[in-house]
């Protein structure tokens, strides 16, 4: 079954890259650190750092997947809230902790293209027809649609097989 997140599906699409920059042990804290998300005892003016691409795809590379928690459209909501924006995803964090669950939440919000609209209206994010490097996007990679990070020609996503990086339709983008 096709459905977004990869709900129901454990195995990385055909041709897809899974990234996993664990090999050598242990993380390197020291660019991973600026991509914790912030307590809530943070403030967006106490968050005054500039996001490292590179880092925020090497943590998600290394978090497992996990419904309602770590899944492609929360992780695209963190991306957010870590270059200073409203948290797209404030009213449904942790509503959910299955598959079921998931497909269910979609379900009910109109699917996934009206949960990442909504999201990024309440984020003040402005849709874009050219998503450049940074933008998020709802895609479709091999008949699938997953909310996405742009890293250029390919999209970056979230799935149970790890961070996966394919080329993708894009369905609608907007710019962080």
């Amino acid at each position: 079954m096709n459905s977004p997140c990869g709900v129901g599906s454990a195995m990385a699409p055909p041709g897809s890259s899974v990234v996993n920059p664990n090999t050598r042990g242990e993380p390197d804290t020291r660019r991973l650190a600026i991509c914790s998300l912030p307590s809530e005892a943070d403030t967006l003016s106490q968050l005054d750092v500039r996001v490292d691409l590179d880092a925020f795809l090497e943590r998600m590379a290394s978090t497992p997947f996990s419904d309602g928690v770590e899944d492609c459209v929360l992780t695209m909501a963190d991306w957010v809230v870590l270059n200073g924006h409203p948290d797209p995803a404030a009213d449904y964090r942790n509503r959910f902790h299955t598959a079921l669950g998931c497909a269910r939440f979609i379900k009910r919000s109109g699917g996934l293209r009206a949960v990442m609209a909504q999201g990024a209206a309440r984020s003040g994010l402005p849709a874009t027809a050219s998503p450049g490097r940074g933008d998020i996007g709802l895609v479709t990679v091999r008949g699938v649609e997953v909310a996405a990070l742009c890293i250029g020609p390919r999209w970056a996503f979230k799935s149970r097989a790890g961070l996966l990086v394919d080329s993708a339709d894009v369905l609608f983008a907007w710019s962080v």
